[in-house]
């Protein structure tokens, strides 16, 4: 039987691969966001603003190029710590938790899918078509050339048929649509935590886009279902599953992010599930792939290798950075 060896969960902001002097490009795209979500409702960021300076005083000091550049260092350093976890502990296979934002299915979002082809390409896309805030942290989301990533599609297709005798309604990937690569949740883990692609199962939560977004309880389920159907995959493989994406984001919100690790850590299902669907939007929406992955990691033990609440305005805009392992052996805290 297949064996879950690892798990990892990262943030895939394109702000922790920009330049620092850079970072308020980022700020500036968030002026011109018409909602920014923030604890359950929508701001403009104006409005915005005056909420977050009266919340956090000090929030102009979290502004400081110097501030900036520790907490882009630490980002560094904490995915440098995950890869040299997923380098040493060599699974056969990853399976990735993520959402795609309409890059390669633009027209149909399942609520919840699974690619099973022998392969999946990474497809750049050039520059000019990218928002100027995003084009300095490109080389970390996509390399210049197309590039193919093997698949596990027996192991895919596994999935698939456990999770339709478990009353999951799972779309099934095979093919992809011409012209169209794998979305950067999938690259970003591609990219920054492996030297060669390891053969990878991408198992896609439309986590961004109303309305057929999963509840957190149905992410816990659906991560307990992974793990069952994981574990009794016939193939004696080693297994690393990652969580890809958040935490909070556009709006950082450091509270709501400590209590989601802490609850993750602690395998508290009963505070998880209380989380409501207004609370997981925009950004935020991908602590659904953190859910899912961690109730899938339930019998290994979390350590939080880092959290990084990294502010790029003085609307409290940014993005909540969260770094995990989930490992066998003593629990090492939160």
């Amino acid at each position: 039987m297949a064996e879950i060896v690892l798990g990892l969960g990262t943030s895939h902001s394109p702000q922790m691969n920009t330049p620092v002097e850079q970072w308020d490009l980022h700020a500036e795209r968030d002026r011109s966001n018409p909602e920014l979500w923030f604890r359950g409702r929508a701001y403009q960021f104006d409005e915005l603003e005056t909420e977050m300076l009266a919340m956090h005083p000090g929030l102009a000091a979290e502004l400081e190029p110097s501030t900036w550049a520790d907490q882009l260092a630490r980002a560094h350093a904490a995915t440098a710590r995950l890869k040299g976890a997923l380098s040493q502990a060599a699974p056969d296979v990853v399976v990735i938790v993520a959402n795609d934002h309409r890059e390669m299915l633009e027209v149909n979002l399942p609520s919840l899918s699974i690619y099973w082809g022998d392969s999946i390409d990474s497809i750049p896309i050039p520059e000019e078509e990218v928002p100027e805030s995003i084009r300095p942290a490109l080389k970390a989301r996509q390399k210049e050339f197309v590039e193919s990533y093997p698949c596990v599609p027996d192991l895919g297709l596994h999935l698939i048929e456990s999770f339709t005798q478990e009353h999951f309604d799972v779309a099934e990937i095979s093919v992809q649509p011409a012209g169209k690569g794998i979305g950067h949740g999938f690259t970003h883990i591609r990219l920054l935590l492996m030297d060669d692609p390891i053969p990878m199962v991408p198992v896609i939560i439309n986590s961004y886009y109303p309305p057929n977004q999963p509840t957190a309880t149905r992410c816990i389920e659906f991560g307990q279902a992974l793990e069952r159907a994981i574990s009794a995959w016939r193939d004696p493989r080693r297994v690393a599953v990652v969580a890809s994406g958040g935490l909070s984001h556009f709006v950082v919100d450091e509270e709501w992010d400590r209590r989601v690790l802490d609850a993750l850590g602690a395998r508290d299902w009963a505070t998880i599930a209380k989380i409501r669907d207004e609370e997981m939007m925009q950004g935020t929406a991908e602590v659904r792939h953190w859910i899912a992955a961690g109730a899938a990691l339930a019998d290994l033990e979390m350590e939080v290798v880092d959290y990084i609440p990294a502010y790029r305005s003085t609307a409290g805009t940014g993005c909540g950075l969260g770094f995990a392992l989930w490992t066998a052996g003593e629990k090492r805290g939160i």
